[in-house]
């Protein structure tokens, strides 16, 4: 069997490599996000849970669960912008 076929190709390692770098990007990013942030983040991105069901999950206005995705968003939008510029 030629080494080609057994080694991964270079675009597939470095797909890998930036796959894993942006993990644990993100991973740090949710870390600084406060506790009730990371839950709506998680309820709606991993979960994929609708803004009621979280609502209703949390025990919250949906307008407040709407505010506190909103302000998750923004962090994260600037700690990833603030880790770009490193």
């Amino acid at each position: 069997m030629p080494l080609e076929e057994i080694l991964p190709s270079c675009e597939d390692l470095e797909y890998r490599i930036e796959k894993i770098e942006l993990k644990k990007t993100i991973e740090k990013l949710l870390k600084e996000l406060t506790p009730r942030q990371r839950m709506v983040i998680s309820l709606r991105y991993y979960e994929d849970l609708t803004y009621k069901d979280i609502a209703l999950t949390l025990d919250q206005p949906i307008g407040t669960v709407k505010t506190d995705l909103y302000r998750a968003r923004n962090a994260l939008k600037e700690y990833l912008s603030g880790e770009m510029e490193v």
